[in-house]
């Protein structure tokens, strides 16, 4: 790829990160083109369908938090290393609605699934040692973690009739219920499909 045109790749990612952020899966090419600063022809050349676009930019945001999983597997405090991560994720879906309302089969395409599945595996690696160093209850199993940051994002978004407290307030009380504890065990996970996204609030 020519400099200009990685340049200009580059720049309706950037761009792209802004729209999906802000707008979710309402977001226009036509929007993307004009924060980037390129004509819709150079859009299209480079991500054909919106499918794409949206594609390319969960991909970069499940590499971004693969990548910090990974670089806390060496924090000297493997039950504050589980924290910040799973702040981060949190804050991150409640910030960014990329994730959570691009809808269609985005989050079935080959790189999505390699993405899925790398940064399962290293938030399962941040949790593991959490949970060996006695951070965190022994029958604590990443896939809650997951259940957390999604429930919490989707509380933020979802038009409840009822002021919810806040994803501060909820994320403190998780951490409660992942400290070690003397109480019941968990039931077992039953594996259930994951629910879908909340429309957003009009």
């Amino acid at each position: 790829m020519r400099a200009d045109a990685r340049r200009n790749r580059e720049r309706i990612l950037e761009a792209a990160h802004r729209c999906f952020a802000e707008l979710g899966g309402e977001v226009q090419m036509e929007e993307v083109a004009r924060r980037a600063g390129v004509g819709m022809g150079t859009v299209y050349r480079n991500f054909p369908t919106k499918e794409a676009l949206a594609e390319a930019v969960a991909v970069e945001r499940l590499e971004a938090m693969t990548a910090l999983a990974e670089s806390l597997l060496e924090h000297p405090d493997p039950g504050a290393a589980l924290e910040e991560l799973l702040r981060t994720a949190i804050l991150r879906n409640v910030e960014d609605r990329c994730l959570c309302e691009v809808k269609g089969g985005v989050f079935d395409t080959p790189a999505m699934i390699a993405a899925q599945d790398r940064v399962g595996a290293a938030a399962d690696a941040v949790f593991v040692r959490a949970r060996e160093a006695g951070a965190i209850r022994a029958d604590a199993e990443s896939a809650d973690a997951i259940g957390f940051v999604y429930g919490i994002g989707q509380a933020e978004r979802c038009p409840w009739r009822i002021p919810l407290p806040g994803w501060e307030r909820l994320f403190t009380i998780v951490l409660a219920g992942l400290r070690p504890t003397d109480g019941p065990t968990l039931p077992p996970p039953t594996g259930g499909a994951a629910a879908p996204p909340c429309d957003p609030p009009s």
